[in-house]
């Protein structure tokens, strides 16, 4: 009798962790939002275990020392801010996935560029690619060290791949999408190609050789052009970010959108 009581409490505590952390909800928002959240649980759990195991051999610059107060720096490589782009990349990526397999199939290039997007800002691969893979690369077939001046360049080079081939797939793909479908396509190319103006364009232009040896003097506020280039750069960095998390709310209110009207 002891036993069958013991066991009639744990059930009830049972019931009230059952009933306040997987309750039940008719809104479809609240059950997007919960199975992200697990999931990001999860990818974050894998990535620890990721790095145990494998150490900072894929994570490029992932054993640089950071000041805790520099993680506020929207500009800090592994900070707050660009955790949270991240995130936003990574949820994009499991609604688009979604909403891939279950309603648009010829538009899965979509899902695994916001993957590739977020294995590459996670990682640093184009980082890795421009500074380290290509130069090598560079030297074994031609014999001589190749330029850092043109890093700029090989990360174009690196980019250009990836976008070519979800154009490719995408054009192949068209003419069987419906209206609905398409529409998915040209909104996510709409938050790219914002991405790509501030991830490529305003980068690309701050990192020219020419500006930091010409324009660039010490400081901030050492003259004009140095306030400039800080200023493009923290536009750069919280353009990425907000191109992302857009993409994501998006996202997000479309998958909300197309649940409820198959529901």
């Amino acid at each position: 009798m002891i036993k069958f009581f013991n066991l009639v409490h744990k059930y009830k505590i049972f019931l009230f962790l059952k009933n306040r952390l997987f309750f039940n909800t008719h809104s479809i928002g609240v059950k997007i939002i919960r199975l992200l959240f697990l999931a990001t649980f999860l990818q974050h759990i894998l990535s620890w275990l990721f790095v145990k195991f494998f150490g900072d051999y894929f994570w490029f610059k992932a054993s640089e020392e950071i000041v805790k107060s520099e993680l506020l720096s929207a500009t800090a490589d592994g900070g707050y801010v660009e955790h949270f782009a991240n995130m936003y990349l990574f949820w994009s990526f499991l609604l688009s996935g979604f909403l891939t397999l279950k309603y648009f199939k010829n538009s899965f290039s979509i899902t695994f560029f916001y993957l590739f997007l977020f294995l590459d800002d996670s990682l640093s691969i184009h980082e890795r690619f421009a500074s380290k893979i290509f130069p090598a690369f560079y030297k074994n077939i031609f014999g001589f060290t190749f330029n850092p001046q043109w890093t700029n360049i090989t990360e174009l080079l690196f980019w250009l791949f990836p976008l070519l081939i979800m154009l490719f797939t995408v054009i192949v793909s068209y003419k069987k999408m419906k209206l609905g479908e398409k529409k998915f396509v040209f909104n996510n190319f709409f938050f790219f190609i914002l991405l790509a103006l501030f991830s490529v364009g305003v980068d690309q232009m701050i990192t020219i050789p020419w500006v930091s040896e010409n324009l660039w003097h010490g400081s901030a506020f050492s003259s004009f052009s140095s306030f400039m280039i800080i200023f493009l750069n923290q536009v750069e960095e919280w353009g990425e970010v907000f191109s992302v998390g857009f993409a994501f709310l998006w996202l997000y209110n479309f998958t909300c959108l197309t649940q409820s009207k198959n529901a």
